[in-house]
């Protein structure tokens, strides 16, 4: 279950001078570099190709985005338990948990009638503790959870994206700079061997 992006990615996790510079693009020795707009628009655009293909990989989220999920009930998928998964964290907060009642109506559940379990193989929202959760219609997308994912997140051990996912970006931008037919339409055709080694430990495909 996938969640579908409700607000994108308002800042890349590496800036366009700092790429520049690791490109050996802004060797002007002015401060701030001077980098051409064609170059700039060009870098901008295989900072973000790289930053997506990353998070492909990793299955995760890497700067702030508000995702949302869907299922047709409290129930798991094909599993005797109640609750919500999260995928593509990490996880920052919940933004509302809604769904449709037995009569058609969209509610919305109170904050303090659940919890959010960030172990096991996928974040979670769960019922607190002697809670029921009401009925719902057992219907397409009745229950819906927007939340935030990406770093900096408490349910982050690093707190901010690690230093080699960086890196890794870092040879894909270099990557497409000097390869540009690997890249099409801002995406990376395949990642090089030296980026997957970089991601590897990172790579989580059921969350944080």
């Amino acid at each position: 279950m996938d969640p579908i992006v409700i607000v994108d990615a308002t800042e890349e996790p590496i800036s366009v001078e700092a790429a520049a510079f690791n490109l050996g693009v802004d060797d002007d020795g002015n401060s701030p570099p001077s980098i051409p707009e064609p170059f700039a628009t060009r870098i901008a655009g295989l900072i973000k190709a790289a930053r997506e293909s990353c998070e492909q990989e990793l299955e995760s989220t890497l700067p702030r985005k508000t995702l949302e999920v869907a299922q047709d009930s409290w129930w798991l998928p094909d599993q005797c338990q109640r609750g919500i998964e999260l995928p593509w964290g990490p996880v920052r907060e919940i933004v509302s948990v809604t769904y449709v009642d037995a009569d058609g109506n969209d509610q919305v559940l109170a904050d303090d009638q659940y919890r959010y379990s960030r172990y096991g193989r996928t974040p979670m929202l769960v019922p607190v503790w002697g809670v029921t959760w009401p009925s719902v219609r057992c219907d397409t997308d009745s229950v819906r959870v927007q939340y935030e994912a990406g770093y900096p997140s408490d349910d982050s051990p690093a707190q901010e994206i690690p230093e080699p996912i960086i890196e890794a970006m870092h040879l894909l931008i270099a990557h497409g700079w000097k390869n540009r037919e690997a890249v099409d339409d801002g995406k990376f055709a395949e990642l090089p061997l030296g980026v997957r080694a970089k991601l590897a430990p990172y790579r989580r495909a059921l969350g944080v």
